[in-house]
């Protein structure tokens, strides 16, 4: 539409600090611009392209995925094929359809980031994994190792993934490719799901339905907490989220408790006032706790208590 902002990068291979007269031919219009090559690919064009010049005008499509587009660059006697560029838009979501090409419509109900790779988990244990979130690639290991159990929470502890769901599923991996079945967990789950796990940077700590709870060290060895338990009269939990001091767990009803070593855990009734309904997820800014509810509502906290 007119006015969208797109920016154009590629991998330029003149020479360090060159100037690049470029032109890109978009529908019937055609932009000239210059770049500088620098250190660092990619380079980046400036200024940015407007296209289309027209409301409805025939142009370059900016609603991505970009990468491939149809278009040429002229660059003295070379032709740069778009393969060697990608299109990115200004602001906004831009659909990753390679994505939707890896899981199909299988749920996915999770997805973390490692610091060099995002994994994603859902049902069936579907898992795909991404290192720039454009291109994603299926990994069938996952499914393979929980023999097809839905997984609902995924996290990294630093050196591997440890993923945990249905009827106490949990496997890890150092990649998010190869992963290992850990049966450890399922002999404290039973039947019920873990439906959440967090890492303290010491200590994996999951929960789930009728407030079964277990921790380990090394996602290998789990070890049954049942004052998680003694405290809740076996409320369904679905969320827990490690701040750098406490573990905060959130489930039906408002339920919410708080922990600092994943064994001994404290009813907090402050929630229920403000989520009269389940508590679906919490998460930790620096500062206060932000809760959301399955019914729309959401509250803050500093201390996880008030």
């Amino acid at each position: 539409e007119n006015g969208d902002i797109i920016d154009l990068r590629h991998v330029n291979s003149a020479s360090n600090n060159t100037e690049v007269t470029t032109t890109l031919n978009m529908g019937s219009h055609a932009a000239t611009y210059t770049t500088v090559t620098v250190d660092v690919d990619p380079v980046v064009a400036t200024p940015s392209i407007t296209a289309p010049a027209t409301d409805g005008e025939t142009g370059i499509s900016t609603s991505g995925p970009f990468t491939s587009s149809a278009f040429t660059m002229a660059q003295g006697t070379d032709t740069h094929t778009a393969s060697s560029w990608s299109l990115m838009k200004e602001g906004g979501w831009v659909n990753q359809s390679s994505f939707n090409a890896a899981v199909g419509n299988t749920a996915m109900l999770e997805v973390v980031w490692s610091g060099s790779l995002f994994c994603a988990v859902g049902h069936s244990g579907a898992c795909a994994t991404s290192s720039d979130g454009v291109t994603w690639t299926n990994q069938t290991g996952l499914a393979t190792a929980v023999a097809n159990n839905t997984m609902f929470s995924v996290v990294w502890d630093g050196s591997q993934f440890c993923a945990v769901g249905n009827s106490g599923a949990c496997a890890t991996s150092p990649d998010g490719v190869t992963w290992t079945n850990r049966t450890s967990l399922a002999t404290h789950f039973g039947s019920d799901p873990a439906r959440a796990i967090a890492w303290s940077g010491t200590k994996f700590v999951t929960i789930g339905n009728q407030s079964k709870s277990a921790s380990s060290t090394d996602g290998v060895t789990w070890v049954n907490e049942p004052e998680l338990v003694s405290a809740t009269s076996a409320w369904p939990l679905y969320c827990i989220t490690w701040n750098g001091s406490m573990y905060i767990a959130g489930g039906s009803n408002g339920k919410c408790l708080t922990s600092t070593d994943g064994v001994t855990w404290t009813v907090q009734a402050g929630l229920a006032s403000e989520i009269s309904g389940l508590v679906r997820d919490i998460a930790w800014d620096g500062t206060q706790f932000m809760a959301v509810g399955a019914t729309g509502g959401g509250a803050t906290s500093p201390d996880g208590v008030t």
